[in-house]
């Protein structure tokens, strides 16, 4: 399994204490479960967190332009 070890330890420090969590080997890396809820992951370097769609563009103006991007591991996001 490729992912790097040091990211997830970093991970778990957060997230440790909460009630319902879990770990599962998914996409060639390590997924982190909330109540059985993807929350988050690490696969290769890379992080993977799950978040909100925002609903409407209008009310806080255009979205800022960030460093991360939809998950893509087969081509479909």
């Amino acid at each position: 399994m490729a992912f790097n070890a040091e990211i997830a330890d970093r991970v778990l420090k957060v997230l440790e204490g909460r009630e319902g969590l879990t770990e599962r080997k998914m996409f060639g890396g390590i997924a982190f479960m909330l109540n059985g809820n993807m929350c988050c992951g690490v696969t290769n370097d890379d992080l993977m967190v799950r978040g909100r769609r925002r609903r409407s563009r209008r009310r806080s103006g255009p979205a800022p332009r960030p460093p991360y991007g939809p998950m893509d591991f087969t081509g479909r996001r």
